[in-house]
């Protein structure tokens, strides 16, 4: 388990480094780029989502053993 929630957290962090240009740059970026954008952080979105729901489903199968 604690290998999944390691490998988990890697992926998240991986997923957070990945979106923060795309975020400090939002407001820089012409208006014909921001679609793409938001359609990048959208996917940050669920992404994230999911793997929140994995590390929930971690801890809850951890608690219990």
């Amino acid at each position: 388990m604690a290998q999944v929630a390691a490998e988990v957290q890697a992926l998240a962090d991986t997923l957070d480094a990945g979106i923060e240009p795309v975020l400090a740059g939002y407001e820089g970026l012409p208006s014909d780029h921001r679609p793409a954008a938001l359609q990048q952080i959208r996917t940050y979105y669920l992404k994230k989502r999911y793997l929140l729901r994995i590390q929930q489903q971690v801890a809850t199968f951890a608690a219990r053993s």
